[in-house]
């Protein structure tokens, strides 16, 4: 029996979100690695819309293009959140 691949190896922006809220609220020592996947998240999501002109439910890990369901703003707009450090 196989599984499920949706959670492996694709970049979700609603628990990459999760990741960095912790990283930031309970931040011991951990700015580096943050800001590192902070940034990197971010730079993403906004080429793949420079080049596509869309949100996407997920993104490649090899190459950052966008995955699953193109036009998805549910979670992935938690990458306004992210961009202005907003963990409520």
């Amino acid at each position: 029996m196989h599984g499920s691949n949706v959670y492996r190896g694709h970049i979700y922006l609603h628990l990459n979100y999760l990741i960095l809220r912790a990283l930031f609220k309970f931040n011991t020592g951990t700015e580096q690695l943050y800001r590192t996947l902070k940034d990197a998240i971010t730079k993403t999501v906004l080429q793949e819309w420079e080049a596509t002109h869309s949100f996407w439910e997920g993104y490649s890990q090899s190459d950052g293009t966008g995955i699953g369901t193109k036009g998805f703003a549910s979670w992935t707009s938690l990458i306004i959140l992210i961009m202005t450090d907003s963990y409520h």
